[in-house]
């Protein structure tokens, strides 16, 4: 695949931001996150007019700025925003192949190319924002989308997107009749710590983990069919078996949890497998699973919603362990596959409740500081440490 960079300007806001908006504050939960760019791409068909869009797309990128003007600024330091209206990198790209052997047929790590290239490998950055516009030779569309983590969680990043696209779509030249405004206070409602948090020099230092990307791509028949599956061996599990093995009653059974419980159980089959073998390998004791609190907050402004870092991890701790007996046969490994399944998601419950219940106090605790950061940096420890 060869792309070939067309143009590379910075866009900034159509009005500059007010003295009074120059600095923002992080607040508890972006002191959780790294400042490295998160990635997003989206892909669209060819169209009949692919000039009218690249020009519709480009000419309401400052105007969604203004909207977002956080966004068009710079990390200051190590507490704070600077909203300062140095503008977002934006790159516009040739590729040479049609979207449909890009999108299906390459290697996922090949895909990291319609991206920008701010903030690659991981790399801690201060920028905030970077776009790439990709032209396939079909007339197709990519738009690249990369945000940093200590701004943005992915709500937020796919607000803007979504943002961006209705006023590239309607064409309003007043960021101000937007529906859906953002608020930018989540430092109000989760003040920051007393003391930094995130070291300065960090901002600037080389992440050194590696990872391993993989893309397993599942159609929604596929998810039915596992979830119907689950449900089916639950019900015929309670029936044949007195034990309380699967006592309890699963409120939620949503294609992503079922998807979730699905991949937890492969890994944690294959982590025993290499266990057994004497491999150097960690068996999964703990998931984390990223929870949005924000329907627990209420905004001040009616239709509005908070940009920012409003994301809690569950802490899911399945118990059940994969036997050793080597001579199972087809019905005791799908039994073993589903309890897996089961225990994942009973564990995940139980951990969601623990935060979003009506008698969970987790929310209104961290508000009022007794939840703080320890929390928070001991979920960002066990994500440094691949765990």
């Amino acid at each position: 695949m060869n792309i070939k960079v067309i143009s590379e300007e910075i866009i900034k806001p159509s009005s500059p931001t007010p003295n009074h908006l120059r600095y923002l504050p992080f607040s508890l939960l972006d002191h959780a996150n790294k400042p490295t760019l998160t990635p997003l791409l989206f892909f669209y068909s060819q169209k009949n007019d692919n000039n009218h869009a690249l020009a519709r797309l480009e000419d309401s990128l400052p105007n969604t700025l203004s909207l977002f003007y956080p966004l068009a600024g710079r990390i200051h330091d190590a507490n704070t925003f600077t909203c300062n209206d140095d503008g977002v990198p934006y790159v516009h790209a040739f590729v040479n192949k049609p979207l449909e052997d890009v999108a299906h047929k390459m290697d996922v790590c090949d895909l990291d190319r319609l991206l920008p290239s701010y903030g690659e490998k991981g790399c801690f950055t201060t920028l905030l924002l970077a776009i790439q516009v990709n032209c396939f030779s079909c007339g197709g569309l990519a738009i690249g989308v990369k945000m940093n983590h200590v701004i943005s969680d992915a709500f937020s990043l796919l607000m803007f997107v979504k943002t961006w696209a209705s006023m590239a779509n309607t064409g309003k030249e007043d960021h101000l009749t937007v529906a859906d405004p953002p608020l930018f206070e989540t430092w109000k409602i989760f003040p920051p710590p007393p003391s930094p948090q995130v070291k300065e020099k960090a901002i600037h230092a080389q992440a050194d983990i590696p990872v391993i990307t993989k893309w397993f791509m599942f159609s929604e028949a596929k998810l039915n069919s596992l979830q119907s599956k689950l449900i089916s061996f639950l019900d015929t599990y309670r029936k044949n078996n007195n034990n309380s093995m699967c006592d309890y009653e699963l409120n939620s059974k949503s294609l992503g949890m079922v998807l979730s419980a699905f991949l937890y159980s492969r890994i944690n089959v294959a982590c025993h497998n290499d266990y057994n073998n004497q491999n150097n390998v960690v068996i999964p004791r703990e998931v984390l699973h990223p929870v949005n609190i924000r329907h627990l907050v209420s905004p001040i402004q009616e239709n509005s919603y908070y940009f920012g870092n409003m994301i809690v991890h569950a802490i899911a701790k399945p118990c059940l362990v994969v036997s050793k007996n080597e001579d199972k046969n087809y019905n005791s490994l799908k039994n073993e596959a589903c309890l897996l399944w089961y225990d994942f998601m009973k564990s995940a419950e139980i951990s969601f409740d623990n935060i979003i219940s009506k008698d969970s106090s987790f929310v209104s605790d961290m508000k009022e500081g007794k939840e703080d950061l320890s929390l928070m940096k001991e979920h960002y420890d066990r994500k440094s440490k691949g765990r």
